[in-house]
Order: structure tokens, then sequence, then C-alpha cells
């Protein structure tokens, strides 16, 4: 149990911490790019937007991997018998950690249909932008929402 509240629950925290401050570096320096930049800017703009997308996507497997040793660190503890929470709430606080890792990327749902693919009207395109404010904005939320169920995971299993 001491490996648990000693390694993992402070690892995931410090995952989560790197997470969210991916997501608001993300989405501040997306809004100061601006709704149209400028022809002087617009190369430098295109050039942060990819950028920033590929630190969200290093953020969702941050995030990823440390929800899956928590996952893994619980299952371990319950196999060795060490503690005996409460399995409806920690079945809900463990189902709730992969359920919110879906919010990850969700500007996914805004991109552009493929070429050849027909335009759906009803259905909103995202720009790069606006997909990495998305995500940014996804990930502050996750990342605050994944800390506080290592919180709680971690008081369940010392209650336990």
């Amino acid at each position: 149990m001491r490996a648990f509240s000693d390694v993992v629950y402070p690892a995931v925290l410090v995952a989560m911490v790197a997470v969210l401050a991916a997501g608001a570096v993300a989405y501040v320096a997306a809004t100061r790019i601006g709704p149209t930049p400028s022809a002087a800017t617009a190369g430098a703009a295109t050039q942060n937007t990819a950028r920033l997308a590929r630190l969200l996507s290093l953020a969702t497997w941050v995030a990823r991997g440390a929800t899956g040793i928590e996952i893994v660190g619980v299952g371990a503890l319950l196999g060795a018998g060490v503690t005996h929470p409460p399995m409806v709430m920690l079945v809900g606080y463990l189902v709730a950690a992969v359920a919110v890792l879906g919010l990850l990327g969700i500007s996914r749902l805004g991109a552009p249909p493929a070429p050849g693919e027909a335009h759906d009207p009803d259905r909103p395109a995202l720009s790069p932008r606006q997909m990495v404010q998305a995500d940014g904005a996804a990930a502050m939320i996750v990342g605050a929402a994944l800390a506080v169920v290592a919180w709680r995971l971690n008081t369940i299993l010392l209650a336990g």
C-alpha cells in the first residue's frame, strides 16, 4: 500500500499537472494567434498550431499512461489482498478515470471531411486553431478531473 501512496499516486499527480499545463499553454497560445492572422504571421501561426497539436498529443499519451499505471497499481493491491476497499466506489472511480480519457482529443469530432467525402451542412468543421483551443481546454479539464480521481482512489484504498 505504501508503494502506491508514495510512488504511483504522486507520479499520477505529476503527470496530470503536466497534462493541465500542456492544455493551458496550447489554449493560451492558440488564443493569442487571433481569429484571422495577418499574411505576415499566417505561416508562423500555422507552424505554432502544428507544434501545439503535437504537444497536446504527447499530453494525451501521458494521461493514458499514467491512468494505466494507476489501474495496474490498484489491481496489484487488490490482487495481493493488501486492502479491502468498498468495491462499488472503487470500480466507479476506475470507470470514471477511463471514461474521462475519451475527452482528450475531442476536436477530432470537428475535423473537416476527408477529400471526396460528402460535406454535411449540419456538422461544423473547426479550423486548426479552433481544434487546438478545444483540445487545450479539454486537456485542462481532464487533467484536473484525473487528479481528483487519483486523490479519491488513494483515499479509498487507504480507508480499505
